[in-house]
């Protein structure tokens, strides 16, 4: 198993109002959309996320259309251009894991009409009776298919959804094991940075209790299997630590 970690794109914010727990960010805070492809046993392609929708591309406001909120991205950053640059279409992708619908997370699902989408059955509803959150345009159509699941669950073997509660109603991230590298976690919005994930700081989240208890979760998983940690949002870790596609993780 592989696992290639796909930049699409950036989301600058408000450091006040979205990431007050950092306050050594300075006023703006500018990171990483992301998405991650698993390459498994006998061609078996998996997308987790999708990232931004490529109208941000000619228009930065097509999804955040409030000034706390800045979109930058370039063409290279559609997620199908990144499948691309490995050789894959949106075709190869047989399956799709859905962390949670937020716009940078949900952007390109329209591509991937012959794909199964897996969402945890909590969040899709919470996110069906708040569309002001998570615009349908882009994850509720009706040529996508979606298998709803509950809690944890191995969706193939060595790739494990793990609910992760607190960011959103039943948000979930991903644990991969069995590469040489170890175990992997992808925190997801469970923990935007290291920071916020091995200090706990999330004063001012929605479900302050849930998301540290989601931190706590993963830390166990983390320090039990030593695993390698992956946060979707961290601009340092991804200038200095991670590795980027076309490079991976085996």
């Amino acid at each position: 198993m592989r696992l290639y970690v796909l930049p699409l794109g950036t989301v600058e914010v408000d450091v006040e109002k979205f990431m007050a727990w950092e306050p050594f960010r300075g006023e703006r805070y500018a990171g990483p959309a992301s998405g991650f492809l698993i390459r498994a046993d006998e061609g078996t392609n998996v997308l987790v996320d999708t990232g931004l929708s490529p109208e941000h591309v000619t228009n930065p406001e097509a999804r955040a259309s409030r000034p706390e909120v800045v979109v930058t991205m370039t063409p290279d950053d559609d997620v199908r251009h990144r499948l691309s640059e490995l050789g894959l279409r949106p075709d190869d992708i047989s399956t799709v894991i859905q962390t949670h619908f937020d716009f940078d997370h949900c952007g390109g699902n329209r591509f991937f009409p012959h794909a199964t989408f897996i969402v945890q059955r909590e969040h899709y509803e919470y996110a069906k009776q708040h569309p002001e959150r998570f615009p349908a345009q882009d994850w509720d159509r009706p040529e996508l298919t979606y298998r709803l699941v509950d809690g944890d669950l191995e969706v193939l073997p060595g790739v494990e959804l793990v609910k992760t509660p607190g960011h959103a109603p039943g948000h979930q991230s991903v644990v991969l094991r069995g590469m040489e590298c170890g175990t992997v976690i992808l925190t997801a919005d469970a923990a935007h940075t290291h920071v916020e994930f091995e200090e706990e700081l999330v004063a001012g989240t929605p479900e302050d209790d849930d998301l540290v208890d989601s931190i706590r979760k993963l830390k166990a998983i983390r320090d039990r299997e030593d695993a390698i940690v992956i946060t979707c949002h961290d601009v340092d870790a991804w200038a200095t630590a991670y590795r980027i596609s076309p490079e991976c993780y085996s």
